[in-house]
């Protein structure tokens, strides 16, 4: 049986993989300060909440904010504050969710007497679930089962035990999440908790159907349905009925799944169709038609389930990590209907789907840093051939998915379409061969780690490349679109039977997606010819307590800057090598931006990841050029290299890819961006850059550049430096 990836951690509250009750929320008691106005609109964004509906709640809540935030009313702030963050939640608005859930935190501890914290607690750690960071759901999950515990709230007790049972179907340990729910439904019935109980029974039959417990399942799925019924429980009763249409899959029970599947879609039509719950009916639906063999029917309700998400793409708010989440969350679809389409031998229609669902969110904030720029179709295989190719390059695009993975390679001459190991044969070799390579090397490791590198290099090269030998022979140039984690690791250093390194055939550049690649090259046709000049920062000075400064930077920049003219270049160093002087001067003169410090990345907020910069005492600034910012800069840079640490490396989401600083500079304007994908060395990362740039100014292009820099430094002394893990951190996007 597959284990459905569902939408959940966009789903109402009332889904029970979320395991939140929703008669919680009416709980809420109203502070004798409130004015009736206030009261009133509060009153009613709860009843239209417990009702499923969502955006009408949203309405009346940011209504009563406006006039509780003009009365100072902090209590009735965190009443507000409480309902208004879940309803963004259900609308998939994870970015508003969170920032209300710290303030709700912060007023909290503002007051003299605070309040329990226990259920604002449990809200956080489903947020987290959400946003796909199960390490902190986990640990805000059990934090909140002690304070439920301590507060003496068995309705929330309740509900975090269906947490805990929650947290562990996420993980695939489905017999003990059946041990929690039967944990939470005890409670659930002495306390007389009837919403409750049908979600836990909702949740409950779930992980038996994982376990293969069909019978005890469809017991289980039974009596949720009746209690959801005899409720009135609409959004309930929608998600079991769904369910049970999953089982009567399971049990090749087609044509009855089919009805359930419409009858979940009346319910949704009357609840005003959430999207994620829509998404969950229309993926299921196809699943139902493709297992019937009815593949034309199949596709149908695949691509409607993808119209989901881009609908939900336009309800979030304009951030890199928002936009990215609704894809990367329906990732089955994309991946299902493109297996689908190539087991049908439409190929180039899979080609087209597989990069649809690709880097929507860089699409999107390219788009919308270039206002005249139209948001691209979806690329076909005719416009990467007439756009993007030449005869010595081959575009390569991945997708790793469960049953079978692909990877498309586009010429001149034609495209070819191969099949490769699923997903789980791939990562674990990946993840792998990715902390072996980011391993620091040293005289006394360096023979063994270079033997393992080879060792799996080789083996990913059987898995990844050589099965794409006839196609990409003859020639130069590779232009390859990563997914999912093989992001992480540089082709570069991945090695054929012979021991040679890819690099040694084939210049390589990276892509966030064929379509993103299409609309850079637009791009830069368009942009007039910049400068041949060079601004660069190196040496920032730091505070030695958090930050340890890297000295070789002077060097490095030093010598890259003896190689323009004098006056081509501005050179930034020490003090000087500032946020402020970034911000203040006209970029758009400069060819070539070079910045040799320290990243700062922050996986939970990558907005908030940047470069780490001088401080300059009473500057406003805080000395870090943050991703958010970099993006509102105006640059016209044939190449911007970031050579500090981790530049290139950020938070993976699937069909996203990682979201790195050096995205931010494409954003700005940069025709091309090197950046590091792990911690460099100081000393030998100087040596690397005059190499690279020196063949730069020799009229190379950054990607024959980057090779021949990689070349001489894996070939060349000292010997240590032959490792991979000196130069093969160095990756080039475009």
């Amino acid at each position: 049986m597959t284990n459905k990836a569902r939408f959940c951690f966009l789903a109402p509250l009332f889904a029970a993989a979320s395991g939140f009750g929703l008669a919680q929320i009416t709980n809420l008691t109203f502070s004798a300060s409130t004015s009736d106005e206030a009261h009133a609109l509060l009153k009613s964004g709860i009843d239209l909440y417990n009702q499923s509906r969502f955006p009408d709640a949203l309405e009346r809540l940011e209504r009563a904010e406006t006039l509780a935030r003009q009365r100072n009313d902090i209590e009735l702030l965190l009443q507000i504050k409480e309902v208004e963050g879940n309803s963004l939640r259900t609308l998939g608005r994870l970015d508003e969710s969170l920032r209300d859930y710290d303030e709700w935190f912060r007023l909290n501890r503002q007051l003299p007497h605070p309040k329990p914290e226990g259920r604002a607690t449990r809200f956080l750690a489903i947020l987290y679930r959400e946003i796909g960071d199960t390490d902190k759901f986990e640990a805000l999950a059990r934090r909140a089962l002690t304070l439920a515990r301590a507060e003496r709230d068995p309705e929330l007790e309740a509900g975090c035990l269906l947490s805990v049972g929650a947290l562990y179907k996420d993980r695939g340990r489905f017999g003990e999440a059946v041990l929690w729910h039967k944990r939470a439904l005890t409670l659930a019935k002495r306390e007389n908790l009837s919403r409750l109980q049908a979600e836990i029974l909702n949740s409950l039959a779930d992980a038996e159907h994982h376990l293969g417990r069909l019978d005890d399942a469809e017991s289980h799925f039974q009596l949720a349905l009746h209690l959801a019924e005899t409720l009135g429980y609409s959004g309930l009763e929608e998600q079991v009925t769904a369910r049970i249409g999953e089982l009567d899959i399971a049990r090749g029970r087609y044509d009855d799944a089919i009805a359930l599947f419409a009858r979940a879609t009346e319910l949704n039509h009357q609840l005003g169709d959430p999207v994620t719950k829509v998404f969950d009916v229309d993926l299921d639906w196809a699943r139902a038609e493709r297992a019937a063999g009815r593949p034309e029917q199949a596709l149908a309700h695949y691509r409607d389930a993808i119209g989901e998400v881009e609908r939900l793409e336009e309800l979030t708010v304009p951030t890199e990590f928002a936009r990215a989440l609704p894809v990367a969350v329906s990732r089955q679809a994309y991946e299902e209907a493109t297996d689908l389409l190539s087991r049908l031998n439409r190929q180039s229609d899979a080609f087209e789907l597989a990069d649809s669902g690709r880097a929507h969110a860089f699409i999107d904030l390219l788009s919308e840093s270039n206002a005249h720029l139209r948001r691209p179709e979806p690329a076909s295989v005719q416009a990467v051939q007439r756009e993007l190719l030449d005869h010595q390059t081959a575009f390569i695009e991945y997708m790793l998915a469960a049953s079978h993975s692909y990877a498309w390679t586009v010429t001149r001459e034609g495209m070819q379409a191969v099949t490769l190991p699923p997903r789980s044969q791939i990562e674990p070799l990946l993840k792998t061969y990715r902390a072996l390579l980011s391993q620091p090397v040293t005289k006394l490791t360096v023979n063994r780690l270079s033997r393992q590198v080879r060792e799996q290099g080789r083996e990913l090269y059987r898995m990844l490349v050589a099965p794409l030998a006839d196609s990409i022979a003859g020639k130069k140039r590779l232009l390859i679109v990563p997914d999912g984690v093989l992001a992480n690791v540089p082709f570069e250093s991945l090695t054929d039977d012979a021991g040679h390194y890819l690099l040694e055939k084939y210049a390589v550049v990276y892509s966030q997606s064929a379509s993103g690649s299409l609309m850079l090259q637009a791009l830069a046709l368009e942009a007039p010819a910049p400068a041949q000049d060079l601004l660069a920062f190196g040496d920032p000075v730091y505070d030695v307590s958090s930050l340890p400064p890297i000295p070789y930077t002077r060097e490095e920049v030093t010598g890259i800057a003896r190689l323009f003219p004098e006056s081509g270049r501005e050179v930034f160093l020490g003090q000087a090598a500032s946020e402020s002087k970034v911000k203040s001067g006209d970029l758009t003169r400069f060819g070539y931006l070079h910045f040799a410090a320290h990243a700062s990345v922050d996986d939970a907020n990558p907005a908030r990841s940047g470069l780490v910069l001088s401080h300059e005492s009473g500057s406003a600034e805080d000395g870090i050029l943050r991703a958010e910012e970099i993006a509102r800069l105006r640059l016209n840079a044939n190449l911007v290299v970031l050579s500090g640490c981790r530049t290139a490396d950020g938070r993976l989401l699937e069909g996203e890819g990682l979201l790195a600083i050096s995205r931010s500079f494409q954003y700005a304007g940069a025709r091309a961006v090197v950046a590091t994908l792990w911690n460099v060395d100081d000393i030998s990362t100087a040596a690397f850059m005059k190499i690279f740039y020196g063949q730069i100014r020799g009229g190379q292009t950054p990607e024959v550049a980057l090779r021949q820099a990689k070349l001489r430094i894996a070939n060349g002394d000292p010997r240590l430096w032959r490792n991979p893990w000196f130069w093969s951190p160095f990756v080039l996007f475009r």
